[in-house]
């Protein structure tokens, strides 16, 4: 059986580390009992995400997501 993911989309007052946009758009969701975010700037498309809250590289949240497929 797979867990029920939440996602939330808002439009952030947040800074753009690129470009300094202060409009962005950041999905949230719970992935593997981890909460992610993704930031995207539509000014320069700059894209990161965070898990936890702490700043991580995309390739780990795939794994979250990889192990919830096992």
């Amino acid at each position: 059986m797979r867990s029920a993911r939440c996602v939330e989309v808002v439009v952030s007052s947040n800074i753009c580390p690129n470009c300094a946009e202060t409009s962005l758009v950041e999905i949230s969701l719970t992935v593997g009992g981890h909460k992610v975010m993704l930031s995207s700037c539509s000014a320069c498309e700059s894209r990161w995400w965070h898990k936890d809250g702490q700043t991580s590289e995309v390739t780990e949240v795939l794994e979250l997501a990889s192990q919830g497929k096992r």
